[in-house]
C-alpha cells in the first residue's frame, strides 16, 4: 500500500497515457474532416477580410473619362453621411440649373390664348393671325413700321426706287400746297417758284434717304429676311392649332436672332463707347434666317391631315421620360442632340454681313444668353462694301464678309409641352396629363432612339 501511495502520480500519468493511446484507435475520421472543413471557411474568411482591408478604393470621377484618386481612409458612418449629403447638394445643385435653363428658354406667345388652342376657336386663331401678318410684313412699306421687328429690333431696309419716287411725290405735293398762290379761277400763278423749290428739296433725297435708314438702324435686313408660315394669315381662314404652334416656334427662332445681333451691336467697342448705329456695329446686314417648318426629323401635319400609324418594323420614337438618358445621334446633328423628353432640337441657318474682323466673335456670342449653337460654318466670302452703297447699304469703312451658317436651337419641354397642341404632343411622343385626382398610369417601358434620328 505505501508503494502504491509512493507512485500515485505516476500510475495516474500512466493510466491517462494508456488511455490515450487505446483513444487513438477510437474512429474519429468524422470529426477530423468537419474540424478542417471549418478551418478552411474561417481561412478563406480571413483572407476576404484581409482583401477588402488591403483594396485600393478611389474617389468616383465626376467627370466624363476624368483620372480617378484614391480614397485615403474607409469611410465611417458619418463619412458615409456626409456623402449623401454631398450628393443631395450636386441633386438640389443640378435641378437648380436646370431650372434656371428653363427659365432662361421660356418664350412668350405672340398670342397666349391662341395655344395650346382649341379647333373652332375663330378669334384666338384670327387674333394669332392678324398679329403675325403685322410682324412678319416686311415687304410691305405701308406695313413695315408698325412690325416689332423694325421698333424692338431697330431693323432698317434701304428704301428701293418706288419708294423714293412716292416720298419724292409727297414732298412736291406738301411743298406745293404751302406755297402755291391762286387768282380767282383757282388757278396756280406761282407755279415756277414752286418748282424751283420742289427741284431744291428733292435734289438729294436718292442719297438722303438710305442715310437716313442708315443712321436710324442697326441693322440692315433684306424685305425677305423672314421665313414666315404661308398657312397663317390666309384671308377667311383662320389657323389651326398645329400650323399655329409650328408658326410660333420658328417666329421664337428668329426674335432669338433679332436679339442677339441688337445684343452685339450694342456692346462697347475697345475703346469704350457704343455704336451709334449700322455704320458703326460689327453685324451689318442680316440677309436671310431660314428656319425649317418643324422640330428635327418632324414633319407637320396639314390642316385636316390626321396622324398616321408608324410603319411596321419602324423604330419607336425618343422616350419621353425627361430623366432618361440621352442618347445621341450624330447622323442627325454635329452635336448629337436630338429630341426628347428633356428637350426638342430646331435646327435652321442664317445669312449675315459681318465685319471681317469680327466674325468669329459674333459667331461666338450669338449663343451667349440662349440655347443656340453654331453648328456649321458653310461659307465665308468678302463683299465690295462700294458696291453696296450703290444700293443703298451703307456699311462704313472697314471691311465685310458675307457668312453662312447653320444654327442649332434647343426648346426645353418642361414649358413648351403645356402650350403644344395635342397633334403636335402625339407627334412628339409626349403623353397626355393625367386629370386631377386620377391614378399615375403606369409607366412605359423606354424606347431606344431611332437609329436614323428622332421622328
Amino acid at each position: 500500500m505505501d508503494i502504491v501511495k509512493k507512485n500515485l502520480v505516476s500510475i495516474i500519468l500512466g493510466v491517462v497515457a494508456l488511455a490515450a493511446v487505446v483513444a487513438n484507435f477510437y474512429p474519429m475520421t468524422g470529426m477530423y474532416e468537419e474540424l478542417h472543413g471549418k478551418a478552411d471557411a474561417r481561412a478563406k474568411i480571413d483572407g476576404d477580410l484581409k482583401g477588402l482591408l488591403s483594396k485600393p478604393r478611389t474617389l468616383p470621377s465626376l467627370t466624363e473619362g476624368g483620372q480617378t484618386q484614391p480614397l485615403q481612409y474607409f469611410p465611417t458612418p458619418r463619412i458615409i453621411e456626409q456623402g449623401k449629403e454631398a450628393t443631395k447638394k450636386v441633386s438640389d445643385g443640378s435641378m437648380a440649373l436646370l431650372d434656371g435653363v428653363v427659365k432662361m428658354n421660356v418664350h412668350e406667345p405672340l398670342f397666349p390664348g391662341a395655344l395650346p388652342g382649341q379647333m373652332g376657336d375663330p378669334v384666338s386663331a384670327g387674333e394669332f393671325a392678324r398679329r403675325y401678318v403685322q410682324i412678319t410684313g416686311l415687304a410691305n412699306p405701308d406695313t413695315r413700321k408698325g412690325s416689332a421687328f423694325v421698333t424692338k429690333y431697330k431693323w432698317g431696309i434701304p428704301p428701293l426706287d418706288p419708294e423714293v419716287t412716292a416720298a419724292a411725290e409727297a414732298k412736291k405735293n406738301e411743298i406745293t400746297n404751302d406755297m402755291k398762290r391762286v387768282d380767282t379761277t383757282g388757278n396756280i400763278i406761282n407755279q415756277g417758284e414752286i418748282d424751283a423749290a420742289v427741284a431744291q428739296s428733292i435734289q438729294g433725297l436718292p442719297d438722303n434717304m438710305p442715310m437716313d435708314v442708315a443712321k436710324g438702324s442697326m441693322v440692315y435686313v433684306d424685305p425677305a429676311v423672314l421665313t414666315i408660315s404661308p398657312n397663317v394669315g390666309v384671308v377667311g381662314t383662320p389657323p389651326e392649332p398645329s400650323t399655329i404652334w409650328w408658326a410660333q416656334v420658328g417666329l421664337w427662332v428668329q426674335e432669338d436672332i433679332a436679339k442677339a445681333v441688337l445684343e452685339i451691336n450694342s456692346q462697347p467697342r475697345s475703346d469704350g463707347t457704343k455704336p451709334a448705329n449700322v455704320m458703326e456695329a460689327p453685324v451689318k446686314e442680316i440677309v436671310k434666317i431660314t428656319v425649317p417648318p418643324a422640330f428635327l426629323g418632324v414633319t407637320p401635319l396639314q390642316p385636316g391631315q390626321a396622324q398616321q400609324p408608324p410603319a411596321e418594323g419602324a423604330a419607336p420614337p425618343p422616350p419621353s421620360d425627361p430623366n432618361a438618358p440621352l442618347q445621341p445621334n450624330k447622323a442627325w446633328s454635329p452635336t448629337g442632340r436630338v429630341n426628347n423628353g428633356l428637350f426638342d432640337v430646331m435646327q435652321f441657318d442664317v445669312d449675315m454681313v459681318v465685319e471681317a474682323d469680327q466674325v468669329p466673335w459674333v459667331l461666338d456670342q450669338i449663343g451667349k444668353g440662349r440655347l443656340i449653337s453654331i453648328t456649321q460654318v458653310s461659307a465665308i466670302n468678302a463683299l465690295d462694301s462700294a458696291v453696296a452703297k450703290g444700293g443703298g447699304f451703307f456699311y462704313g469703312n472697314r471691311a465685310v464678309v458675307d457668312v453662312k451658317f447653320r444654327c442649332e436651337e434647343l426648346f426645353m419641354r418642361k414649358w413648351t409641352k403645356d402650350l403644344m397642341p395635342p397633334p403636335v404632343r402625339k407627334q412628339l411622343a409626349i403623353p397626355d396629363e393625367p386629370a386631377p385626382g386620377a391614378a399615375p398610369a403606369a409607366p412605359a417601358p423606354a424606347a431606344t432612339p431611332p437609329a436614323g434620328g428622332p421622328v
